[in-house]
């Protein structure tokens, strides 16, 4: 079960979803500018021929006169428009979302001062040539929104499957080492064993190091049959891939222990882990693309909470190329969790002893 389903979930999933992460979009899809033009403005006819000419160019945006600016600053906060354009007698002024603009407002914005920077464009259209905002804005949106190849090779659905399946599945480690703690709970072995010359700290070691062991092998395994068969590309950084992994294994192993060592019974322990496990895997981009996931408003910030998400990102960082701080703060989850879950589990033990004791 643990080597054979991740190798048939990359498979399934890489093929089945294969066009679904290399299809296109439209960047700009039901994107909507709004604009407000205070009194006389030498400018107005200048943006208006912007704003005509950018709609054409792309489909999904629309530009909207507005005159209630509060109105339309709250839908902005929403991420519901991507900001709001005031002219004056002066020239413009761009209000965008405080808290956050989504990437498809951030790469308008960019065009649009992109075009204001470096052409001049009110002047130029105003004073020179009106029939030059054809070829400005299709100059513009080519050089931001061309196909970029970010770091050494792009993603296929294959190379990112490969990880977030393998990352899933190391996670269910947790499951069965925890479930090896409950049953020394169940049938009183754990008693025997911290009375034993072994100890409760020997024992901890030898789960951690079960579930260690298993996550080599998984490692192992998805990497000989995503490269040999699947043609999945690790890229040409395996250590630091593999180190990330081995810190998520430790995650893994320690929240399996930590949750055994706090709950009752069984049925208490699967009852909160396999839920547990269900978000996080969610969360994190094991059941569709983060790039979708990023896209639904409820969980572009939610996303972050899990190790998951920080180790995908990681993995898919290392492999194309590109440094960035994914993997030290993926490595610094992990390991801080493995250690909260760890001090925990001692201060139990301690409590208890102290106890027993008296």
């Amino acid at each position: 079960m643990m080597f054979i389903f991740p190798i048939l979930l990359i498979t399934v999933l890489g093929y089945a979803l294969n066009s679904v992460m290399g299809s296109s979009y439209d960047i700009f899809e039901d994107g909507k500018v709004y604009y407000h033009i205070e009194g006389k403005s030498d400018y107005k006819q200048g943006f208006e021929e912007f704003a005509d000419k950018f709609e054409k160019e792309f489909d999904g945006i629309k530009f909207k006169k507005i005159n209630n600016i509060e109105n339309v600053k709250k839908q902005i906060k929403k991420n519901e428009a991507y900001g709001l354009i005031t002219i004056d007698k002066d020239g413009y002024e761009y209000y965008r979302n405080p808290k956050g603009e989504s990437s498809a407002a951030k790469i308008f914005r960019e065009v649009f001062e992109g075009i204001i920077k470096d052409y001049s464009l009110i002047d130029l259209v105003l004073n020179t040539n009106p029939m030059m905002m054809d070829k400005i804005i299709k100059e513009k949106s080519r050089e931001y929104t061309k196909d970029v190849k970010v770091g050494e090779h792009p993603i296929s659905s294959i190379d990112y499957y490969t990880f977030a399946e393998l990352c899933l599945i190391i996670l269910y480690i947790s499951t069965i080492v925890g479930e090896s703690v409950v049953r020394e709970k169940d049938f009183k072995t754990i008693d025997r064993i911290s009375i034993s010359k072994g100890g409760k700290m020997k024992d901890l070691l030898a789960k951690l190091s079960l579930g260690m062991i298993i996550s080599i092998i998984q490692i192992g395994v998805v990497y000989i049959y995503s490269t040999k068969v699947l043609g999945a590309n690790w890229g040409e950084n395996l250590l630091p891939i593999m180190l990330n992994l081995i810190c998520f294994a430790i995650f893994s192993v320690m929240l399996g222990i930590g949750l055994a060592t706090f709950t009752k019974d069984g049925k208490i322990f699967s009852g909160m882990l396999s839920p547990l496990i269900m978000i996080l895997c969610l969360l994190g981009g094991s059941y569709m693309p983060l790039s979708m996931l990023k896209s639904i408003p409820v969980f572009s910030t939610l996303t972050q909470i899990s190790p998951i998400y920080w180790i995908n990102s990681a993995l898919i960082s290392i492999s194309t190329g590109v440094n960035d701080v994914y993997s030290k703060v993926a490595i610094g989850i992990c390991l801080s969790f493995s250690l909260i879950i760890l001090i925990a589990i001692l201060i139990k033990e301690k409590i208890k002893g102290g106890e027993m004791s008296a």
